[in-house]
């Protein structure tokens, strides 16, 4: 049981990556506050969780709006005892079937961002804000030399990137010597998504 009572909220749990993975978090031990703005389908994957033998618990949440998904998190708080995952799953392509790019909306455009991005930040906001709740006693502590030598040793190059690493490629970005270049993807991990 990889998840064993572990608390989670999943948005757009009511159908797709949210419902599977519902089941399957579930199915390794999880409590899951099933959050999705259709509630039927919420139910749906509620009632799917309870027939295996899982632990879900539905509740109506559009991720566009702040006290739903305020709702949510207090919702796993309330139920369970606390939170320790919030999977921002929520999201839309915003594309109408058969309808060219160019015909889209300012409106279409506009409920793509909320749900994509809006959603992403509220949902995080509120996790972080119960986690910090939870946990007020552990203020950041900079990490052993244990972990930097173990962080060192995933890297090819074999040392830990700094923020100084990731400051001078923001600089480098910044400025005129990227004059040409736009668009791009530049990792700053010693090689390690390369390996």
């Amino acid at each position: 049981m990889k998840l064993a009572d572990t608390s989670v909220v999943i948005t757009g749990a009511g159908s797709g990556v949210g419902r599977a993975s519902t089941l399957l978090f579930c199915a390794q031990g999880a409590k899951v506050v099933v959050a999705d703005v259709h509630d039927e389908w919420a139910a749906e994957t509620v009632r799917l969780v309870t027939a295996a033998g899982g632990i879900a618990f539905g509740v109506h949440c559009d991720v566009r709006s702040e006290a739903d998904v305020e709702a949510a998190v207090s919702t796993a708080v309330t139920q369970f005892g606390r939170l320790d995952v919030m999977f921002n799953n929520a999201g839309i392509t915003g594309m109408k079937p058969g309808q060219m790019f160019e015909d889209h909306t300012v409106d279409d455009w506009q409920r793509l961002t909320d749900i994509n991005f809006k959603g992403v930040f509220l949902g995080c906001k509120h996790a972080v804000k119960q986690f910090i709740m939870a946990n007020p006693d552990k203020p950041f502590e900079a990490p052993s030399d244990e972990y930097v030598e173990f962080a060192a040793s995933l890297q090819p190059n074999g040392r830990i990137v700094t923020a100084e690493d990731c400051a001078a490629a923001a600089l480098f970005l910044a400025c005129n010597d990227s004059i040409n270049i736009t668009g791009v993807l530049l990792p700053v991990d010693g090689g390690y998504t390369a390996r």
